[in-house]
């Protein structure tokens, strides 16, 4: 997915987009680094998240290949809401389920878990983000 048509996503869904850019795609979604307002929101920075196409392209579904379970921005929501509702740091999320849906994620300071895990020996990885 392109910046542009993820522009054009966000507006047609209520938003003013001020600013956006490419940011690092992960398994089965596309993300961009966006500053938003609209929708009872003042300007805040989020990372917006697309759900990939590879199960049309390939006909399956994607799991992910660490923890397993289907990769979708469901799922996504859902993880960020158990993280907040056991004290850890997370970020406020918002699932849009329209035509073409999409999560925003807030963006907090600091270093990312993926950036945490994938600094750590391969043998600690899953250790590590199960006792985070």
């Amino acid at each position: 997915m392109e910046y542009t048509q993820a522009e054009k996503v966000l507006q047609n869904a209520g938003y003013t987009v001020h600013s956006i850019s490419s940011a690092q795609a992960d398994i089965g979604h596309h993300k961009f680094l966006v500053s938003l307002s609209g929708k009872d929101l003042d300007e805040k920075t989020f990372t917006a998240s697309f759900q990939s196409d590879l199960g049309i392209k390939w006909g399956t579904k994607t799991v992910d290949p660490l923890f397993g379970g289907e990769i979708s921005l469901e799922r996504e929501a859902a993880i960020y809401s158990l993280a907040r509702d056991t004290g850890l740091p997370a970020p406020v999320v918002r699932l849009e389920n329209g035509e073409t849906p999409f999560l925003l994620e807030e963006v907090l300071q600091g270093k990312n878990m993926k950036e945490y895990v994938t600094a750590l020996p391969k043998k600690q990885q899953r250790k590590a983000y199960l006792d985070a």
